[in-house]
């Protein structure tokens, strides 16, 4: 009777074990990030993919999901309902910090939402390789200094701003009429005869 009862209380507490060891081996390590204050049902699936509803700025959740978060550089973050990370490098440093969150980066460009003068945030992105010096935000958008053999003369540098070269074509961004800038890019800009220009918000030239 007590080798019974003694068979019966080891096979219980095997079972125990196995039980306590499964619920470890299923517990999930969630990665680090800003993302844990304003989301909810995180889960890791496979250790490759985050899942998670999280908070909009209308304060409604919405289902979201990131892949490939081994590759995440910093904390994963909540960006308007969408996880997001940077990946491959840390955002830069500059002043621009200081007046912008949600900082990423990604395929050479620098993103976040800068706060402008009215006091909003706007989502502004940088081409951030070739800056020099301090990266800022300018009214709700990135900027920096450029070296001048990078990027060619000509007045549509008193209205543009973020310009850079790509390949063979010119990218800016460039104001309107109305005052709002716009994203224009000029391809082969090496054959323009004289002045590069701004014809509101769209670079050109004669060639």
């Amino acid at each position: 009777m007590l080798r019974a009862f003694l068979k019966v209380e080891i096979l219980a507490f095997a079972a125990f074990v196995m039980l306590v060891t499964t619920l470890a081996s299923d517990a999930q390590v969630l990665p680090a990030g800003s993302y844990l204050q304003s989301c909810a049902n995180v889960s890791v699936q496979g250790g490759v993919s985050l899942s998670a509803t999280c908070r909009d700025r209308s304060g409604k959740f919405k289902p979201t999901r990131i892949e490939y978060i081994s590759e995440c550089v910093g904390g994963i973050f909540n960006d308007d309902g969408a996880l997001k990370c940077s990946r491959g490098a840390l955002p830069p440093p500059g002043s621009y910090t200081q007046t912008c969150e949600r900082q990423y980066v990604g395929n050479g460009h620098l993103m976040a939402v800068c706060r402008n003068r009215d006091g909003n945030f706007v989502r502004t992105t940088l081409l951030y390789t070739g800056c020099i010096g301090d990266i800022y935000n300018d009214n709700g958008n990135l900027w920096c200094r450029r070296t001048a053999a990078q990027v060619p003369s000509g007045s549509y540098s008193q209205s543009c701003q973020q310009t850079s070269v790509a390949g063979d074509a010119l990218v800016s961004l460039c104001r309107e009429r109305g005052g709002l800038l716009r994203r224009t890019s000029l391809a082969k800009f090496q054959q323009c005869v004289g002045d590069i220009f701004n014809d509101n918000g769209i670079l050109g030239c004669r060639r």
